[in-house]
């Protein structure tokens, strides 16, 4: 199954300084290939067979280095719904999924790691065979919920294993299955500490809101409702009282007496009484506010309080507080755009926007919001029918960015309108005649991946162009791209190309993408200053020591036949390399990078750690489903912290010399004798502590028993043909030697 890969599309706009953020996209079996534009559906992913921790497919920890089992991963988009001392909770289709900070170090969101957070992650809980309860409505995802599998608790819910993965059940989702405390009726003032001082103004909450005088989203008479990462906080006016936000504390103004709404009042009755119930809290600590946009219903959350509509609740399923419409905040705004005439499909495209200032999402005026329509640069109103014949779109003249992708186009001519057009996204729109471009004298960049393109020949009319994508097409000629010196990023995943060396002259290249071809020779990619980014997967015959380079930061080469790592010594800026599913059975060569930081070379032949010399910036090596059998030649990497050798033959953690940097330890599926394995209770396995110094967590589940004796099996039967050959004078050594290796490995 081929894996997520991050493809840079760089593109410089020196007049409005916009660049275009990194974007990823998930190349499916049907080789679907990389385009600039993203889809907005995201694609379901493929349930797994097995739920548990040494299932084929793992790679690092699951949520973060690779999808669970139901499909989860957290990007830089996901929503984090809540912090707890452990960890985040983080939405994802409708549940929420639990993930450690311990899981995060290491990781590329070890960012989200507060300062001195508890990276104590809590010992798995056995299964217990025992009653287990289903939680209301499954919306966890089919979890059924066990007491025995709960490995940690805050006031309002239980982070329980499932899986390969974690999840929060809020308590009152049980229905009263585990006894809790019911909390003290909370005041109308913010609960204070001893000091007086108030959680949210003096100090941050325990789910990580501080009041900075933004977010305020509206006014009750007893303080500011203030958004806090998709949900709302109230600030009361006694919390600020003494604070350097007093001069927000105003006298609310006298509304007249509303006429009795009987059916009004029996709706925030009963969602008054199902959010206590829901809870847990006493009904009359909830408090009821009339706003403009709507009622309110006020509760306590902790350490400070929560505000939510009426209409966000719903009486036939228990209320989730970090479970909040992303686009509530949103809804004035969005009642703005519609009186301007835009439809549902361009208004959630709207508010996805860039501009220099965020999307209005409380403004009413149609003047004021047609203002910040004028000043929109990005826009992506893809897949959506007849995209360039919705209204309203000459309010927005300014666009730098235009996504049009993934639906027919018969008339293009409405493009025209956008004078400082600068990138055109055309993705599967069925868009082959490219004459209308020179109507669109500002443009520097297009995307007409998977259009059914052959030839590029009309580029030549744009030698200006910055920007190229077109990705599955039926390209084999790109000598056209030598006329375009500008060239700063390159998309031709999935053509039929076998010769690259029209780009030798493209010395402002920044990214480039040539998976899925037939090239061999990368040398018209050497030497380039600027050139940082190049994925070459999936080319059978490539030949990487072509390649010179010392600006080259990352590289993605999957299934190249690759053979040798030796190509490295000849990129001293390179920091990661991807290498999985080649023919390597060593890592010699790593001696001469001194800048490599992370490494995967999963799925190859690789038996050995060792290195001919040693290896001084190396952090992070992944080395799943190899031939190792042993962590010998593991000190030859200096800085090495984490290892992930899961699935591959290893029989014992004993080293020479003990190990002093690795701090994280992913072998699962290996072999380990129960002794090395054996732990008192708390600690790490005898093998660990002995050999590890520095260890402070991974994972050492066992290959199942019968693929114990199946390995044995064969070592013993290589052992014994190892025998037999060693009698026969007329071969050598050294080729019995890697004819064994290569040959005889079983299963």
């Amino acid at each position: 199954m081929k894996s997520k890969k991050l493809m840079l599309m760089a593109s410089l706009f020196m007049a409005c300084h916009l660049t275009l953020t990194a974007c990823q996209s998930t190349k499916q079996q049907t080789n679907q290939p990389k385009t600039k534009q993203t889809a907005k559906k995201a694609t379901k992913k493929k349930q797994s067979k097995k739920v548990k921790k040494t299932r084929k497919d793992r790679k690092g920890v699951a949520g973060i280095d690779f999808p669970t089992d139901d499909g989860f991963i957290l990007t830089k988009d996901s929503k984090i719904l809540s912090r707890t001392e452990n960890g985040i909770v983080v939405e994802h289709d409708g549940h929420s999924h639990f993930i450690f900070y311990a899981d995060l170090k290491g990781s590329k969101f070890e960012y989200l790691i507060p300062k001195d957070a508890d990276l104590n992650k809590p010992e798995q809980t056995k299964a217990a065979s025992g009653h287990h309860h289903t939680s209301a409505n499954d919306p966890y995802h089919h979890y059924v919920f066990n007491s025995a599998d709960i490995v940690g608790e805050d006031a309002l819910g239980y982070i329980v294993r499932h899986g390969d993965h974690y999840h929060y059940i809020l308590k009152s989702s049980l229905g009263g299955q585990i006894a809790y405390p019911v909390p003290n009726h909370v005041p109308l003032s913010n609960p204070s500490s001893p000091s007086g001082k108030f959680a949210g103004v003096d100090y941050p909450t325990s789910d990580g809101f501080l009041f900075d005088g933004t977010g305020i989203v509206g006014r009750t008479s007893y303080g500011l409702i203030v958004d806090h990462n998709g949900h709302n906080h109230l600030v009361t006016y006694e919390s600020l009282r003494n604070s350097k936000w007093k001069h927000l504390i105003e006298t609310p103004k006298e509304e007249a007496p509303a006429k009795p709404e009987s059916d009004l009042e029996k709706t925030i009755a009963l969602k008054k009484a199902h959010l206590a119930k829901s809870l847990n809290i006493p009904e009359d600590s909830i408090r009821v506010e009339h706003t403009e946009e709507g009622v309110i219903l006020d509760y306590p959350h902790g350490d400070h309080r929560h505000a939510t509509y009426i209409d966000d609740i719903d009486l036939s399923k228990p209320f989730d507080p970090h479970a909040v419409d992303p686009h509530a905040k949103d809804r004035i705004g969005m009642a703005t755009l519609r009186k301007l005439g835009f439809d549902e499909e361009v208004i959630s495209s709207i508010i996805h926007a860039s501009a220099p200032t965020e999307f209005p999402s409380r403004e009413r005026d149609l003047e004021k919001m047609k203002a910040w329509l004028a000043t929109v640069e990005y826009l992506n109103i893809g897949e959506i029918k007849d995209p360039l014949k919705r209204a309203g779109l000459n309010l927005m003249p300014n666009i730098q960015i235009l996504g049009i992708g993934f639906t027919p186009i018969t008339d293009i001519t409405p493009v025209y309108q956008f004078k400082n057009l600068k990138q055109l996204w055309m993705t599967k729109t069925g868009i082959t005649n490219y004459d209308f471009l020179k109507n669109l004298p500002t443009l520097e960049g297009i995307d007409i991946s998977q259009n059914g393109v052959s030839d590029l020949s009309f580029l030549k009319a744009f030698p200006h162009y910055k920007v190229i994508s077109a990705a599955g097409n039926d390209i084999t000629d790109i000598s056209i791209l030598k006329e375009l010196p500008n060239l700063e990023s390159v998309n031709l995943d999935f053509n039929k190309i076998t010769d690259i060396s029209a780009l030798a002259n493209a010395q402002k290249l920044v990214a480039v993408s040539l998976e899925h071809n037939q090239i061999k020779d990368l040398g018209a990619l050497s030497h380039k200053g600027q050139l940082t980014k190049l994925f070459v997967s999936d080319n059978p015959n490539l030949d990487l020591s072509t390649l010179k380079s010392s600006a080259l930061k990352e590289i993605t080469a999957k299934e190249v036949n690759l053979q040798s790592l030796s190509f490295v010594k000849d990129l001293p800026a390179l920091e990661q390399l991807v290498v999985d599913q080649n023919k390597l059975n060593s890592l010699t060569g790593l001696e001469h990078n001194k800048s490599l930081i992370q490494l995967s070379a999963n799925q190859n032949m690789i038996n050995s750690l060792a290195l001919p010399g040693t290896q001084s910036s190396l952090q992070s090596l992944n080395l799943e489903e190899n031939q190792l059998t042993n962590f010998e030649g593991v000190n030859s990497y200096l800085a090495l912290e984490s290892i992930n050798v899961n699935h591959n033959k290893i029989n014992t953690l004993a080293l020479k010399e003990p190990n002093k940097t690795l701090k994280y330890i992913q072998a699962d599926g290996n072999y380990f004798p129960a002794e090395e394995l054996a732990a008192e209770q708390g600690q790490f396995p005898q093998g660990i502590i002995k050999n590890f110094k520095a260890a402070e967590g991974g994972s050492l589940n066992n290959a199942a028993p019968e693929a114990a004796e199946a390995a044995q099996h064969d070592e013993e039967q290589a052992d014994a043909h190892h025998e037999a050959e060693d009698s026969h004078e007329h071969e050598t050594a050294d080729e019995h030697h890697d004819h064994d290796h290569d040959d005889h490995h079983h299963g």
